[in-house]
C-alpha cells in the first residue's frame, strides 16, 4: 500500500509516526507517575514515592548526551534511515517492557531496577529519534519549505503528547481507582507495540538519498562538531534549554500539578492538557509555513516575549484550583507557546552544517535535556511548594528565557535558498568521490 504513497509524503509519515512514538512512549509514564509510583516505590508517604518516580523520569535524561553521541555518529557516517530505525525498535521494546514489568510486591528490588534499566534504554533510543526525523525532513524539503516539512516532527511529537494524554484520560475515565493502580496503567505502555511495528515498516520502505560514509572528515563528527562549531553548539544550547523548559512545565508537569495539588481528577487533568495540545498541533504547521517566509527569529522572539508576560498569570491561574481558571490559564498559555516550540527545531537544525548535523543537533539537544528538561518536574515541585511558589517557579522560568533570548541576538541563519544550495553542493562532492 505504502508504495503508491508519493515518497515525500512516505517520508513525512514515516517520521510522524516515529517521533509520535517516542514523544508518547516517555509521556505515559509521567502521566501514570502515581500510579507507577505505588507499585515500584511503595511507601508511607505518597509525596516521597512520586519524588522516586520522578527521579527515575529524570535518569531518562541524564543517559541522552551518551545517546546522542553513540546515534550522532551512527547517522552521521552510516546514514539516517539506519539509525532511525534503530531507536524505534529500541524504544517500542523497552516501552513494552515497563508495561510488563512485575511490580515490586512480586518481584522485589528487581522491580525498580529493571524499571530503571528500561528508562536507560528509553533515554538512549530518544535521544536519536527526534533529532534524527527532524533533520531527515528538513534535509528532504525543497528551499522554500524547510521549516513547514520539518515540523512534522514537531507535529508528531506534539501528536505523541496528545495520544498519550487522550488514551491515559480514557483508560481513567474507564477504570475505576483500584482498576487503573493495579493493572489499568500499563495499557497505554503495551499498546505503543503495535505503533512500533508499523513505524519499523515504513521506514524500511523510505529511500536513504546519501552515501554518509562517503563525507570526508578529518575527525569523528562531534570531534569536528567541537573544534569547528563551538559558538553554534552554545547558541543551540541556550536556546534547547528554554524550549525543554516550556515543554515539560506546561505540558507535562502541568498535568501531575493539577492532579497532587490542585486536586483535580485525572481524567479531567488529562482532558485539559489534551485540548491545549490538539491546539499547539493545529497552530505548528501554519506557523511554520509563516517562518519560511519572513524568517524564524521573529517568531522566536514574539513567543518568548508572550511566555515571559504570561508565566506568572499562568501559575496564578493554576493555584486558584478552580478548574474553569486552570482551563483559562492552559488553554491561554498554549496559544502563546508554539511561536517558539514550533520553530525551534527547524532553526537549531539549520545551526550546524551538514556534515555533523546529526552529532552536532543531537548533543546539544540532549545536553539540554540532562541538564534542563529532566530536573524541571522535581525543580517545579519543589519551588511551587514553597511561599510564593509561583512567582519562585515563574523567576526560574523567565530566567531561562533571557538565555533564549541572547541566543536568538547571536544566530545567524542562511536563507532557505542558501542552506539548500550549500546542501546541493556537498552531495555533489560526495556523488563525485
Amino acid at each position: 500500500m505504502t508504495n503508491s504513497i508519493n515518497p515525500q509524503r512516505k517520508l513525512i509519515m514515516a517520521n510522524l509516526i516515529g517521533t509520535m512514538l517516542e514523544i508518547y512512549d516517555m509521556s505515559i509514564y509521567s502521566y501514570f507517575a502515581t500510579m507507577i509510583a505505588a507499585n515500584f516505590f511503595p511507601s508511607s508517604s505518597k509525596k516521597v514515592a512520586l519524588l522516586n518516580t520522578l527521579a527515575v523520569f529524570m535518569v531518562s535524561f541524564i543517559v541522552r548526551p551518551i545517546g546522542s553521541v553513540i546515534f550522532g555518529h551512527i547517522g552521521d557516517t552510516i546514514g539516517r534511515k539506519k539509525t532511525l530505525i534503530l531507536t524505534i525498535l529500541l524504544m517500542s521494546l523497552a516501552t513494552a517492557g515497563i508495561g510488563l514489568l512485575p511490580n515490586t510486591s512480586q518481584i522485589g528490588i528487581a522491580a525498580p531496577i529493571l524499571l530503571i534499566v528500561f528508562r536507560i534504554i528509553q533515554g538512549l533510543s530518544f535521544s536519536g529519534e527526534y533529532v534524527g526525523s527532524l533533520i531527515f525532513l528538513m534535509e528532504q524539503a525543497p528551499p522554500h519549505k524547510k521549516g513547514f516539512v520539518a515540523s512534522w516532527a514537531t507535529c508528531g511529537g506534539n501528536l505523541g503528547l496528545l495520544t498519550a494524554s487522550i488514551l491515559c484520560w480514557l483508560i481513567s475515565h474507564l477504570c475505576n481507582p483500584e482498576q487503573l493502580a493495579l493493572w489499568g496503567w500499563r495499557i497505554p505502555f503495551v499498546l505503543a507495540t503495535l505503533g512500533g511495528i508499523l513505524c519499523l515498516y515504513l521506514r524500511y520502505e523510505i529511500v536513504e538519498t546519501m552515501s554518509f560514509d562517503k563525507i570526508s572528515r578529518e575527525k569523528p563528527p562531534l570531534v569536528e562538531v567541537f573544534l569547528h562549531q563551538k559558538k553554534q553548539l552554545l547558541l543551540l544550547l541556550s536556546l534547547t534549554c528554554f524550549y525543554m523548559i516550556v515543554c515539560y512545565l506546561i505540558y507535562v508537569w502541568s498535568s501531575t500539578y493539577m492532579t497532587q495539588l490542585a486536586h483535580i481528577s485525572m481524567s479531567k487533568a488529562l482532558g485539559i492538557n489534551s485540548i491545549a495540545l490538539l491546539v499547539q498541533v493545529i497552530m505548528i504547521p501554519f506557523l511554520a509555513i509563516l517562518s519560511d517566509r519572513i524568517g524564524r527569529k521573529p517568531l522566536l522572539y514574539a513567543g518568548i516575549i508572550g511566555l515571559m508576560l504570561g508565566i506568572y498569570p499562568y501559575y496564578l491561574l493554576l493555584q486558584t484550583n478552580h478548574i474553569l481558571w486552570i482551563i483559562a490559564g492552559h488553554l491561554g498559555i498554549s496559544l502563546i507557546a508554539p511561536l517558539f516550540t514550533s520553530i525551534l527545531p527547524i532553526t537549531i537544525a539549520e545551526l550546524i552544517p551538514m556534515n555533523v548535523r546529526y552529532s552536532g543537533v543531537g548533543f546539544g539537544y540532549n545536553l539540554a535535556g540532562m541538564l534542563v528538561g529532566g530536573t524541571t518536574p522535581l525543580l517545579a515541585m519543589l519551588f511551587i511548594k514553597m511561599p510564593h511558589g509561583a512567582a519562585i517557579l515563574s523567576a526560574y522560568f523567565i530566567f531561562w528565557a533571557l538565555v533564549a533570548w541572547i541566543g536568538v541576538l547571536n544566530i545567524r541563519l542562511k536563507s532557505p535558498l542558501a542552506m539548500v544550495a550549500q546542501d546541493s553542493s556537498r552531495k555533489l562532492v560526495i556523488e563525485s568521490t
